[in-house]
Order: C-alpha cells, then sequence, then structure tokens
C-alpha cells in the first residue's frame, strides 16, 4: 500500500504530508504521481528532499511521470 502524491507538492505541504503520514521508508512507501515539484518558491528543497529520500530507501519513494 502506497501513500499516493498528486502533482505540484509545494515544501511546507510536503513536510505536513510526512508529519501526519510518516517519513518514507520501505514500509511506509510513497507514490509521487506526475510532476513533483511546483514552480514556485522552494521547488529546489522539494526535490532534494525527495532525491534525498530516494537515496535513503530506495523502495521508499516511487515517481512516475505522466
Amino acid at each position: 500500500m502506497f501513500n499516493l502524491l498528486f502533482p505540484f507538492v509545494q515544501y511546507f505541504d510536503l513536510l505536513n504530508i510526512f508529519a501526519l503520514n510518516g517519513l518514507p521508508s520501505e514500509e511506509n512507501p510513497y507514490l509521487f504521481n506526475g510532476d513533483f515539484v511546483d514552480r514556485g518558491s522552494f521547488s529546489v528543497e522539494v526535490i532534494l528532499t525527495l532525491f534525498a529520500f530516494k537515496c535513503l530507501y530506495p523502495k521508499g519513494i516511487l515517481y512516475t511521470l505522466c
């Protein structure tokens, strides 16, 4: 079972989602569907956070591009 996230995640929303649902791990995977970076402020922080979790838990973060 995945935690499914839809396009255009903002940084503080991402942190809030992690606080509510738990951090990504192999036991708590997340699926990011489509464009996962908003074009607003903190977009670099969003992608770096997602890539850091991908490096830490390769099976805990999945990306799909639509």
